[in-house]
């Protein structure tokens, strides 16, 4: 999904430019100028807000989240690291957390679900079986994926590598399009080719 700086009012904020995905009919036309600058803070003064109002990030939907409880004694296993230079850590938890609710359904209804878990700055993804979750860690100097569990089925497998490959895809989006400059981008990275890297280490398993 692209990036697109229609204005809209979102939850009572005044118009500003936000992610296309959040209208259904967007086109896959990008338009990103001036507005550039505006957006990423937008993005990120939401995500600091969203992140106060949790209390830090936890779930309202965790019901189903008991396999998961006690992360510290579930298997983890690092998908991918990036070293990162600077990162506004709460505009792109946002504009990641857009990303995958827009992905809930994919391949089928109800495949995904997103939870925010108590640590600052984390997205977890659990897949329908219940035989494996994505994580999404922000850190300050790095961006890292997570499996968790320890026998993932190979549904799961082949169902994360479609979310992994996409959201390389809008990490790409956040440090490519557009004009703005790069203090004022999502996240800027230590080496200019370390996302290409991170996507040739998981191109297939």
């Amino acid at each position: 999904l692209l990036l697109s700086c229609t204005t809209t009012s979102v939850l009572g904020f005044a118009s500003r430019s936000v992610p296309s995905f959040l209208n259904k009919g967007f086109t896959c036309e990008t338009r990103i100028a001036e507005s550039s600058r505006l957006q990423m803070g937008f993005l990120d003064d939401v995500g600091k807000f969203f992140n106060d109002m949790s209390g830090g990030g936890e779930s309202e939907n965790n019901e189903n989240d008991d396999d998961y409880d006690d992360e510290a004694s579930v298997p983890t296993t690092q998908i991918l690291s990036i070293p990162v230079e600077s990162m506004k850590q709460g505009g792109l938890r946002l504009y990641l957390t857009f990303y995958l609710m827009g992905m809930q359904n994919t391949p089928e209804k109800g495949s995904w679900r997103t939870s925010q878990p108590d640590e600052n700055y984390s997205i977890e993804l659990y897949y329908q079986d219940m035989t494996g979750a994505l994580a999404i860690r922000l850190l300050e100097n790095e961006f890292r994926l997570e499996r968790l569990g320890s026998t993932p089925s190979n549904k799961y497998l082949m169902q994360e590598s479609v979310i992994v490959q996409g959201i390389l895809d809008e990490l790409d989006t956040c440090l490519s399009e557009g004009d703005a400059k790069a203090t004022d981008r999502l996240i800027q990275l230590q080496t200019p080719n370390a996302l290409e890297k991170a996507r040739d280490s998981v191109s297939f398993g």
